[in-house]
């Protein structure tokens, strides 16, 4: 296997892992037996378990920032009809990515008070910063109402977060795809 999708493999059994486990219950031996690999191969790719937990929290999270980076970018030239399909299809992507990532979030973020603090202020918030300055910048084309691109950039990911959390935690199942299209009339709506 290369070493990319080696890489890809550990990080797709570790977040199962952190997930059932949590940071101080998941063990690499586990995560590299489930991938397929050994300890030494993953310790290759990952210098700590620590380090292995953050890549499985943040790519996804970087992966989705940088799509909707690109997404508003690019919506700022369609029209109406076109925009408003374009923004359901963006917002399938970020439910899709919340989905994979809200459980390992909470893990990260509520495990340890001073660590999920400085996991926020230092890796996800600059994050945050930047899909709210790049959807500020992208609305300056768009003649709409007034709103506040955090106002946008909180809804739409409080919103995604929230179905996640129901769905993985949760006794009521929401229809997530339902609910993320009616997102995305409010939001083109306002917009």
């Amino acid at each position: 296997m290369r070493s990319a999708d080696r890489r890809a493999s550990i990080l797709t059994t570790a977040r199962g892992v952190f997930q059932e486990s949590g940071l101080a219950g998941a063990r690499t031996k586990v995560i590299a037996e489930l991938a397929g690999t050994s300890e030494a191969i993953l310790y290759r790719h990952f210098s700590s378990k620590e380090e292995l937990f953050e890549a499985a929290v943040l790519e996804p999270v970087e992966s989705l920032v940088a799509h909707l980076v690109e997404s508003a970018d690019s919506m700022a030239a369609l029209g109406g009809h076109s925009r408003r399909q374009a923004s359901y299809e963006v917002n399938a992507d970020v439910l899709a990515n919340m989905r994979e990532v809200a459980p390992l979030l909470g893990v990260a973020l509520f495990s340890d008070r001073e660590a999920g603090r400085r996991f926020y202020r230092e890796r996800l918030e600059p994050l945050l910063d930047r899909l709210i300055d790049n959807l500020r910048r992208s609305l300056e084309d768009w003649p709409h109402w007034p709103i506040s691109a955090e106002l946008v950039v909180a809804m739409q990911l409080g919103t995604y977060n929230w179905i996640a959390l129901q769905e993985h935690f949760g006794s009521r199942q929401k229809d997530g795809d339902a609910v993320s299209r009616m997102l995305t009339d409010v939001l083109v709506r306002a917009l």
